[in-house]
């Protein structure tokens, strides 16, 4: 501090600027933090359990909170704020390679396969 004393106003401006470039830097990195976490979690599925009983379809699994799940492209349930879902629905007709594809609003299905499940 005594620098900053016999420096005057101009070594406290200069110690000012810096201060606000890290200050920048560090808002910018966590901006592009932020960014990428919500790009990558967009549309990310995982299934636990995925099986066909008879004609009942079951699927358990997490995936963004608060979104819609679709099974073949019909939506069957939404996750929970934690993320968690679960489906259950009679009168499922088994797709005849015994694979779904769920997705949870992106482009890309996550194909899962049915355990019980015969293949045609």
């Amino acid at each position: 501090m005594a620098s900053l004393a016999r420096g005057g106003r101009g070594a406290l401006w200069s110690l000012r600027l810096g201060l606000i470039e890290n200050v920048l830097f560090v808002l910018a990195v966590a901006l592009v933090l932020v960014l990428m976490l919500q790009a990558t979690g967009n549309g990310t599925v995982t299934v636990v359990r995925a099986e066909l009983s008879g004609s009942t379809l079951r699927l358990e699994g997490t995936a963004v909170p608060v979104r819609t799940i679709t099974v073949d492209g019909v939506s069957m349930g939404t996750s929970g704020g934690d993320g968690q879902f679960r489906i259950a629905r009679a009168g499922f007709v088994a797709p005849t390679d015994c694979t779904v594809d769920v997705k949870v609003g992106s482009a890309t299905p996550a194909v899962i396969t049915l355990a019980g499940c015969a293949v045609r």
